[in-house]
């Protein structure tokens, strides 16, 4: 209660500590870590938030798919729904980070992966110059890997707004008009 209190008075990094005494006086006191890592990560702060949601899991507060998916959440709703490629990256990379994940999870994290990465490559591979072309060519060649991944057609089978297909197909074209941008030499 404490330490929501100093939450909810903006004084996140004494609420935290609150919690982490709470946890030194109480050990068998449930979802802790889960807690404070997840309101560091609502506060933006995710590279502080990350040891804590690790330790969640690690310590049994958490199943490694719930923490995975609560990070992200967080690149979905900061990254991907703002077109932040590289924010949205970034939360998908700290959720693959753990293992334990379920295949459902995995295939759902590499799919979103996948379209970032495509995304983020499609708008560096303009104005299609040497340089652009070689730039976003390994992002366009590691979407294409992640896009072609049993487990990503499985999770985009259950999504019925998600065209895999098309993905794969756009991601190909763009890697064959890189490697000829590239081959020109422009």
């Amino acid at each position: 209660l404490y330490a929501d209190i100093l939450k909810r008075s903006d004084r996140l990094d004494d609420a935290v500590a609150a919690l982490g005494e709470l946890a030194s006086r109480d050990p068998a006191y449930p979802n802790v870590k889960a807690r404070q890592g997840q309101w560091l990560l609502d506060a933006g702060r995710e590279d502080d938030a990350f040891p804590y949601l690790q330790a969640a899991v690690e310590q049994g507060e958490q199943p490694a798919d719930g923490i995975a998916r609560i990070l992200f959440a967080a690149g979905h709703r900061g990254g991907v729904a703002k077109n932040d490629w590289r924010y949205a990256l970034r939360m998908i990379e700290m959720a693959k980070g753990f293992t334990g994940v379920s295949e459902e999870t995995a295939g759902m994290l590499d799919f979103w992966q996948a379209y970032s990465l495509y995304n983020q490559a499609k708008d560096q591979q303009e104005p299609q110059t040497l340089q652009t072309a070689q730039a976003s060519l390994p992002k366009f060649q590691e979407a294409a890997r992640l896009f072609a991944l049993g487990r990503v057609a499985a999770y985009a089978d259950t999504q019925p707004t998600i065209k895999l297909q098309v993905f794969r197909d756009a991601t190909q074209q763009y890697i064959e008009i890189q490697l000829t941008v590239i081959q020109r030499g422009d």
